[in-house]
């Protein structure tokens, strides 16, 4: 029992465990060939849309959108976080730098397929960020494209502002006039540039 008929190279019999081992060994050696380590793996992390909140006051988004972004029914089967016609309130949202975040590439985009309700208004996503060892210096990431009448990803670019696997990062996210049409956001993602270090089952990296 535990042997294997798999011989190593000097012929020896090896248990299922040590076999198993040198498979891993052979498999992961075989990985390693095909990957250029550090060169900053693009991944995704997607955020559930209604993990924004009122960023004045860290309140939960309603249904009600007279005064504050919010949740709405936007088509019959899909619900969005919307900002009223006129309505240029923040929406704030917290995010933990992942354990595999590459430090030298800094490359970290909050990503926003939204569309705007008309053809009149093209407005765009401005933001403030914060991060958690200094909460009162906005790190001022870069503006999205307009939005436009048709639903597409834009993007709020953080990147190159220092930041390291396992910062808390608050971001607020402000659009501009839009006095006739209302924005709807679908869905967000970060996007982010990732490290490959090591392997290991028990590690999240």
């Amino acid at each position: 029992m535990g042997q294997s008929s798999n011989p190593n190279e000097t012929g020896t019999k090896l248990t299922q465990v040590q076999y198993k081992e040198l498979i891993m060994h052979d498999m992961l050696h075989k990985l390693k060939e095909r990957i250029v380590q550090g060169k900053g793996f693009l991944k995704n992390s997607p955020v559930p849309i209604f993990d924004f909140h009122l960023a004045s006051t860290g309140a939960v988004l309603t249904t009600t959108l007279t005064t504050n972004p919010g949740r709405d029914k936007t088509d019959t089967n899909f619900t969005t976080l919307s900002w009223a016609a006129d309505k240029v309130v923040a929406a704030g949202l917290n995010f933990i730098v992942p354990d595999d975040y590459d430090p030298i590439k800094d490359h970290l985009k909050l990503k926003l397929k939204a569309v705007s309700a008309g053809a009149t208004n093209t407005p765009t996503f401005d933001a403030v960020l914060y991060k958690d060892d200094d909460a009162t210096t906005d790190l001022d990431p870069t503006i999205s494209a307009a939005l436009s009448a048709t639903l597409a990803w834009v993007e709020i670019d953080c990147s190159d502002q220092g930041l390291e696997a396992g910062d808390c990062i608050h971001i607020q996210v402000t659009p501009s006039a839009h006095s006739t049409d209302a924005i709807n956001v679908y869905g967000a993602k970060w996007e982010y540039r990732s490290t490959l270090v090591y392997a290991d089952r028990s590690s999240t990296r």
